[in-house]
């Protein structure tokens, strides 16, 4: 990679929230009611808020890997859950800003579908620390080695290779003081990449924090004991995956939500107080869309988390560098997470290597360009004819064979079901009016721009071997 060092090399914070719903934040005209995040508003109100934004997979491991690398993860086969982790083959943001002089830190969750051998580790892949856990989930206050239950996921947390455990502590508040120690540090002229990766607001949402339990007025939520047996059949299904009738649920999901945008006031705060909020760039984004067992609202939007209905992959995601960008805007340009990718390093004086899918956003946010930053975006599971998404200008053309119906308790339901669609989101947002009967010609110049990521992108389908050697009997 060209290294072009730019006069002053912004630092840079990347904050990455898990399963936020997509009305969930206050400064959102659609925001849900209940909802009061005065923390995340205070970035919404100096930067840029993408409206079309979009994670690359609609859960959390294949999009953390688009995201790290800017490029459509399926390249290597990371399709969905439990594949294809983070190859060491692929080059992230934190390398190429390391390669830059920035030193990079990654706290919270570092989820890339636990490969054998730690391939996937964070310090393997640019950072030169990492405080987190390596895990879809994680317990948020049993963080001792008393506690390890590595079914429950729980247990001692990492600090560079080593496990420290906490008693009486809560990983959002650990999470929040571990970025602040950091950024109060001296490093001697150098810029700093701080990625904030908070297990919050992913479940189990129902393990509360004291304040936060009495603010909202809710009364601890029983806690799991191995002596209940199976974890995952006799407790995570009922409360983890939404069978069981909890009547505050949404509750806890805002008083988990208040905890995480306390935190991240804190940290606006410790900016401001150091000197440093006119040159650090800050970008917030939702790993995936809010997930329906934790009562995350996703608005307007039709599903969840797990599917690729929008509320599956739409984000929300903002950016802001005040003193440079400060305007307040809302920009509707289709945008893609792996766009973050060649942003920074851009804006770190580098030139970023030419097999990235991102583009930077930077001319958006300038008002140097209008439009969409794609001609389209896909969403994939690795299959060349099934189980699709196209997003092209105002449309959205989905082929969906893994039909699921998500419930919880009483509160949500939403059946994701089978069949070819085609939407006008501009006009139909919540994907209520299929046109794929009404207008073939539409579909099927969509379906041509899926056939072409195909060959340019997925792996070459593997042949299979005759049988018999070849030799016919």
């Amino acid at each position: 990679m060209p290294v072009v060092l730019a006069a002053a090399q912004p630092n840079i914070i990347l904050f990455v929230i898990d399963d936020l719903g997509y009305a969930d934040m206050s400064f959102l005209p659609f925001a849900a009611e209940d909802v009061q995040t005065p923390g995340i508003d205070r970035i919404a109100a100096k930067g840029t808020y993408f409206s079309n934004a979009y994670a690359t997979a609609p859960i959390c491991s294949p999009a953390r890997a688009g995201l790290a690398t800017g490029r459509y993860q399926q390249r290597w086969g990371n399709n969905w859950y439990g594949k294809g982790g983070l190859p060491a083959t692929e080059t992230t943001i934190a390398m190429e800003l390391k390669e830059l002089g920035y030193h990079s830190k990654k706290i919270g969750k570092n989820h890339m579908n636990n490969q054998k051998g730690d391939i996937s580790h964070p310090l393997k892949h640019g950072f030169d620390e990492f405080f987190g856990f390596s895990d879809h989930t994680w317990d948020y206050r049993q963080l001792t080695h008393a506690a390890k239950n590595k079914a429950a996921h729980r247990g001692p947390l990492e600090r560079n290779g080593e496990m420290v455990e906490f008693k009486d502590a809560y990983t959002t508040e650990l999470f929040t003081d571990e970025a602040v120690e950091f950024i109060h540090r001296d490093f001697k002229g150098k810029p700093f990449f701080l990625h904030l990766s908070y297990n919050a607001v992913h479940h189990p949402v129902y393990v509360g924090h004291p304040k936060y339990e009495k603010k909202f007025g809710l009364k601890p939520f029983p806690q799991y004991d191995p002596s209940m047996g199976n974890y995952k059949k006799n407790w995570h299904s009922k409360w983890g995956r939404g069978k069981g009738h909890d009547p505050d649920l949404r509750k806890r999901y805002l008083a988990t939500l208040a905890c995480l945008d306390d935190g991240i006031a804190k940290i606006l705060d410790t900016l401001q107080q150091q000197g440093l909020e006119k040159n650090t760039v800050i970008v917030f984004i939702s790993d995936n869309g809010g997930a329906p067992y934790t009562m995350a609202n996703n608005g307007p939007l039709k599903g969840n988390k797990y599917c690729e209905a929008e509320g599956g992959c739409r984000i929300p995601f903002l950016f802001s560098w005040p003193g440079h960008h400060e305007k307040k805007q809302s920009l509707p340009s289709l945008v893609s997470t792996m766009d973050i990718y060649p942003t920074l390093v851009e804006l770190a004086g580098g030139r970023p290597h030419d097999k990235l899918d991102g583009k930077t956003i930077l001319p958006l946010v300038k008002g140097e360009k209008s439009g969409d930053n794609h001609d389209y975006l896909i969403f994939s599971r690795g299959n060349r004819t099934k189980d699709y998404v196209v997003r092209s200008g105002d449309y959205k053309l989905r082929n969906c064979t893994s039909s699921r119906l998500f419930t919880v308790g009483e509160h949500y339901r939403y059946d994701d079901v089978q069949g070819d669609f085609l939407y006008n989101l501009k006009n139909d947002l919540g994907e209520q009016n299929n046109l794929y009967s009404s207008m073939p010609e539409k579909a099927g110049q969509m379906k041509k721009m899926f056939d072409q990521w195909c060959e340019q992108t997925l792996p070459a389908p593997k042949s299979k071997k005759p049988r018999n050697g070849g030799h016919k009997n």
